[in-house]
């Protein structure tokens, strides 16, 4: 298997698989990726970029009847599109998540770790009704939330 390039991460190359467990650590859906799955064009959604496309395949499955699910995630797949596509879905979002262009809203942007005292949480609710906060600890913690309302 090969290796796959990795912006933004303390270690630039690595393995990456996408897996989708149940709590008792039963895999519902389990997928490799390389760079050959990136260089061939495997499709993705004109909506969604590629990380995107690959949480959101993951959940195809999931049915609402099934019950309810929350999944946890971290910044690599906390995108605002995904998260909003899951709510849609019925499925929850907890997770770390990282800021992107346009996201999140100014006011939260506006919060710097030199604002803060240690264990301060400043938070606001999105347009699309997802709770973003952002907690001090030794740094600040931008995190996410579709569960939760303050």
């Amino acid at each position: 298997m090969e290796t796959y390039h990795m912006k933004n991460t303390p270690i630039g190359e690595g393995y990456k698989f996408f897996a989708l467990t149940t709590t008792n650590g039963i895999i519902a859906n389990f997928n490799p990726n390389g760079r050959t799955a990136s260089k061939t064009g495997e499709k993705q959604s004109k909506r969604f970029g590629q990380v995107a496309t690959r949480a959101s395949d993951a959940v195809r499955d999931i049915d609402a009847e099934m019950g309810k699910f929350c999944l946890a995630m971290d910044n690599y797949f906390t995108v605002p599109s995904v998260m909003k596509h899951l709510r849609y879905k019925g499925i929850g979002v907890v997770g770390t998540a990282r800021a992107r262009k346009g996201w999140p809203p100014s006011a939260s942007q506006k919060v710097e770790q030199k604002d803060c005292g240690f264990n301060e949480l400043r938070y606001l609710i999105d347009d699309d009704g997802t709770l973003i906060a952002k907690w001090m600890d030794n740094g600040l913690v931008l995190f996410v939330s579709t569960l939760h309302a303050v």
